[in-house]
């Protein structure tokens, strides 16, 4: 990705992702240049890693279980309608 700013320098962003199946860990580095007149002024490396952590649906139940929260419900999405099985984006809601 790449953007020019008013005085002309570009900026370019690169972003490196990788996700680890067995761990469920999403490791991503973004890596910003700034460039004026040609040539390289400004780099910049932000690395999160890991940045986030995927749950399957019986695992975030889980979760919720273990710190104590009961009626624990799983919906699908951001929705009020309860989640399907194979729905992997999902809002897992429970009453402490």
């Amino acid at each position: 990705m790449s953007e020019e700013g008013e005085d002309g320098a570009v900026v370019r962003r690169y972003t490196w992702f990788r996700y680890d199946v067995e761990t469920q860990l999403e490791y991503v580095e973004f890596r910003y240049e700034v460039t004026l007149d040609a040539r390289r002024s400004k780099r910049r490396t932000s690395v999160f890693s890991p940045e986030t952590r995927s749950y399957t649906q019986e695992q975030a139940i889980d979760l919720y279980t273990a710190a104590g929260f009961g009626q624990v419900r799983v919906s699908k999405g951001f929705e009020r309608d309860r989640a399907s099985e194979d729905d992997k984006l999902f809002t897992v809601i429970g009453v402490k």
